[in-house]
């Protein structure tokens, strides 16, 4: 009688570890679950910032240009009656100082959300820092490759032949815009293609004339030497580009 009821009670056995089991593989189940919804939102966020990434976004961001949102007070904003600090006590402010700031006309503001700023003063404000940042960069691969004065006037040869090549195929997508070549992601995708195959020419360029560089220079961004003035072209054309980001026809 004990073992017939000890077996009766196994019986319930293998339902008790299912249950249990099931119990206990809930949470995660539950976890796996809000992660994979985590990780489809991502995906979506991921889409649709690539959606809004239009042109001249994906333009901008190759030539480092700093970003398109405008400060709470900008420089051309500040009253031209504001007090001027004179570097030294008792020193006439210069006629400089005394200079009234421009103001950005209306027809530059215009279409453009108040928050943003045009294309020209992100340039101006890139090309800026590029004359500092270039030059430290320029001097500090110098020093680590160990090039003598003739290999480093080559080394500039080659990068002054990037900046001319982008600026030569910014120049061509502008002329194309104004002639009313629609602007497509494809364009932009090709537009990036030969950017960047500037770039890489540079640095097989370096190979051959500079073949020592990459065991004494070390690791070389020539992002850093990209000129962002070779992006002007691209203000003719500015408010094509921004019609077509908004999705709307040029």
């Amino acid at each position: 009688m004990l073992v017939y009821r000890g077996m009766k009670g196994l019986i319930w056995l293998p339902l008790v570890l299912v249950l249990g089991m099931a119990i206990g593989s809930w949470p995660a189940r539950r976890e796996s679950a809000r992660l994979e919804r985590e990780a489809q939102e991502l995906r979506q966020q991921l889409r649709q910032r690539q959606r809004q990434a239009g042109t001249l976004s994906q333009l901008t961001q190759f030539i480092r240009l700093p970003e398109a949102a405008r400060s709470a007070a900008p420089a051309s904003d500040v009253p031209t009656n504001a007090p001027v600090a004179s570097p030294e006590a008792g020193t006439e402010p210069s006629a400089a100082t005394n200079r009234a700031r421009r103001r950005l006309p209306l027809s530059e503001l215009r279409g453009r959300p108040g928050d943003e700023r045009s294309l020209r003063e992100r340039l101006d404000e890139a090309i800026e820092a590029w004359r500092v940042r270039s030059e430290i960069a320029r001097n500090n691969f110098v020093t680590r490759a160990g090039l003598g004065p003739e290999e480093a006037a080559k080394f500039d040869v080659l990068v002054q032949a990037m900046n001319l090549r982008m600026r030569d195929r910014f120049e061509k997508f502008a002329a194309a815009v104004q002639a009313g070549e629609p602007i497509t992601p494809e364009v932009g995708a090709r537009m990036i293609r030969d950017l960047s195959d500037a770039v890489v020419l540079t640095y097989d360029e370096m190979d051959r004339e500079l073949p020592s560089w990459r065991q004494n220079g070390g690791r070389l961004d020539l992002g850093d030497l990209v000129d962002p003035s070779v992006a002007e072209p691209l203000l003719g054309i500015e408010d094509v580009l921004r019609r077509a980001d908004r999705g709307a026809q040029p």
